[in-house]
């Protein structure tokens, strides 16, 4: 299944404001099942872009400004485009020594002695 997914934050201010570096976190994880085909992440005003790896593996985009600069709006846009493939959560074996509770380990299974 492909979902394509386009957040947009976008704050007013009451008067112009600077802004400090900004760490934008909206990219789904590399790690996870979720393939990502396109991404595109849209920042005004102009700006500078790092990416990042938080101790996570995620990637974390770091938003710098002109200094000094005051702005009255700040507005970020991300899309991007994900291929999902369904998995079955429950598609594990049971053993039928376990189909009913309470069950017993057989002997030398499932218990640590302490030495």
């Amino acid at each position: 299944m492909r979902v394509v997914v386009q957040h947009r934050s976008r704050y007013h201010y009451p008067r112009p404001a600077p802004l400090g570096p900004q760490l934008i976190r909206l990219r789904p994880a590399d790690h996870t099942r979720a393939r990502i085909e396109s991404y595109q992440l849209l920042v005004e005003p102009e700006h500078r872009l790092h990416w990042l790896r938080d101790p996570h593996g995620n990637r974390v985009a770091r938003v710098t400004f002109k200094a000094g600069q005051a702005v009255s709006e700040l507005d970020v846009l991300v899309e991007f485009a994900v291929e999902i493939n369904a998995i079955n959560p429950f598609d594990f074996f049971i053993d039928d020594r376990a189909r009913k509770v309470p069950f017993v380990y057989p002997d030398g299974q499932g218990r640590h002695r302490a030495i």
